[in-house]
């Protein structure tokens, strides 16, 4: 296993890197995450993969353990966050979400260290190559959730990072609304006194023009009395 002690060594630092920038990333956009009900379980999902990773590396890196030990690590590691995964999907399975992708990357990343696991278990070194393929499908899993490689879907990062399209951008016109109520309201008040003053205006003017109309009238019946 020595010679694996690089690659497990890089596995630690990077997933638990990632899993503590997850973490402050929910935390920071926790009310929007719970505005769906699926989301909770998807950061969980996420933060699984990572932590996956993390405890498989962390394990390898014990000095001194046989390749029995550390194939039951690897396995049941890989078991725990399958059965993670799974329970997961059959939660968020009525969310509309549900695509192929969706499925494939909650259930195969975990499945080679289950394999790799039962190979050490058996005495079969090869059965540590069996992480590469654990660890690169994990980190893929985690891209596609950031990244939101779902077809026809929103994306899963923009759900779980704060940035989902339709409900922060009701909440950005909300607030910017709120900020404009009071020039909008003056506004509306501003035009409804013109509004008011002109009509105000045009019945001073209609009623001066009667009073010419009368006075024009008084006038020429006067004039046809003197003659």
């Amino acid at each position: 296993m020595h010679e694996w002690s690089d690659f497990f060594v890089a596995e630690v630092g990077a997933s638990a890197a990632l899993a503590g920038l997850l973490f402050v990333a929910v935390s920071i956009n926790l009310g929007q995450i719970l505005k769906y009900p699926h989301l909770p379980i998807r950061a969980i999902e996420a933060l699984a993969m990572l932590l996956c990773v993390l405890v498989i590396s962390t394990f390898a890196l014990v000095p001194g353990q046989t390749a029995l030990v550390h194939g039951l690590e690897m396995s049941g590691t890989g078991v725990v966050t399958w059965g993670i995964q799974t329970v997961a999907l059959t939660r968020t399975r009525e969310s509309g979400y549900e695509t192929f992708l969706r499925y494939f990357f909650n259930q195969v990343p975990p499945l080679p260290f289950a394999v790799g696991g039962i190979l050490l278990s058996f005495g079969y070194p090869s059965g540590t190559y069996w992480a590469v393929p654990g660890t690169l499908s994990c980190w893929l899993r985690f891209s596609v959730s950031k990244g939101g490689a779902h077809k026809g879907r929103r994306p899963v990062r923009d759900q779980l990072f704060g940035s989902h399209r339709r409900p922060a951008y009701r909440g950005r016109i909300s607030n910017i609304g709120l900020g404009r109520a009071m020039p909008l309201c003056a506004t509306e008040r501003r035009y409804g006194t013109l509004k008011s003053s002109g009509a105000a205006a045009h019945q001073h003017l209609t009623s001066l023009r009667s009073q010419d109309a009368l006075l024009n009238e008084s006038n020429l019946t006067r004039l046809s009395v003197s003659y």
